[in-house]
């Protein structure tokens, strides 16, 4: 029986991640893994810093107050105590500096200074950091409902519905320069839909406005710099 809990345990988490990969196909939903996978790097530099000094408090708080309170009397409820402070923010102040004040004040104050208001915020500033980068090179615009419309639309018309890379062949072999209409698309591709030639057109407009406003950002940032 354990075993089989374990099991599903671990299953269900393979199975988040499993649902993080497919979130990517759509553009809102995919900022936050991107955001996730962009802030790797950063976050373990961080953690190269937060780790060890989290020990140090840790080890501290042990030989300081684990002879007189149970959360502190070994090294791993120690290491408990630790981290619901960071999380919770909350502790027994008077249970804390019954004994040596000076010295209960100045571990306390020193771990709320510097593990929760300093690191803790770290945290939070490279991951938006990353967001707004993820987010102005990502086209955000489409919703996750216009998503689900456009996947509807796509099963409705499944059995006359030209594969993707069918597609991406076909306008790959043009040259960059080659301008096409539905017209054209529909005389190169005879079994597709005019949903689906719509919804690619539709597609193309939308990622030449948000490229076009993207450039002018840049051009208008390049004066401002210069």
């Amino acid at each position: 029986a354990v075993p089989f809990r374990l099991g599903i345990s671990w299953y269900n988490l393979l199975l988040m991640a499993r649902f993080f990969v497919a979130f990517r196909a759509q553009p809102r939903l995919g900022m936050v893994i991107n955001t996730l996978a962009g802030s790797v790097v950063d976050m373990l530099h961080f953690a190269v810093v937060f780790f060890p000094t989290l020990i140090a408090y840790v080890i501290s708080g042990h030989f300081l107050f684990g002879r007189r309170l149970q959360e502190f009397s070994t090294l791993t409820a120690a290491a408990g105590t630790c981290f619901r402070i960071v999380i919770e923010n909350e502790f027994d102040w008077d249970a804390l500096s019954e004994e040596h004040f000076y010295t209960s004040a100045l571990w306390i104050w020193s771990f709320l200074l510097i593990v929760v208001l300093i690191m803790l915020n770290m945290v939070l500033a490279i991951i938006l950091d990353i967001y707004n980068e993820v987010r102005a090179s990502v086209d955000a615009s489409d919703s996750i409902f216009l998503f689900a419309s456009q996947l509807a639309r796509r099963v409705w018309h499944a059995r006359d519905w030209v594969g993707d890379s069918v597609v991406e062949n076909l306008l790959s072999e043009m040259d960059d320069s080659t301008t096409i209409t539905k017209a054209d698309l529909k005389e190169m591709l005879p079994s597709m839909s005019s949903t689906q030639a719509d919804m690619i057109f539709d597609a193309c407009q939308k990622h030449m406005r948000f490229e076009l406003k993207r450039n002018m950002q840049r051009t208008t940032f390049v004066k401002l710099a210069a």
